[in-house]
């Protein structure tokens, strides 16, 4: 059978949660901007399965077109951010700089 294809047939593996205990719905929030006259908002991003935070930021940033790589940087606070936009888990945190 080709890869890909699932039927009534196929018998798809169990994974073991158990061993990852921090898995879980993870949501991402990239906090609002003001520059070169420009202004944005926060703004939900998405919310994926991840075991941490910055996981989570890492997948929902490659799944944007504009930032196929997922370059998801740390800042010095050690949050993690994306084209300077700090990322966060909750929306509060998310609109504290700019709304």
């Amino acid at each position: 059978m080709p890869l890909g294809i699932v039927n009534e047939d196929t018998e798809i593996p169990k994974m073991n949660y158990s061993a990852m205990p921090n898995l879980k719905m993870r949501k991402v929030w990239s906090e609002g901007y003001a520059a070169t006259g420009e202004r944005g908002y926060a703004t939900y991003m998405g919310e994926c399965l991840a075991e941490s935070h910055i996981e989570a930021c890492e997948r929902i940033v490659k799944g944007i077109d504009r930032n196929p790589d997922g370059t998801v940087r740390l800042r010095s606070d050690g949050n993690p951010s994306c084209w300077a936009c700090g990322l966060f888990d909750n929306e509060d945190d998310a609109k504290k700089s700019f709304g």
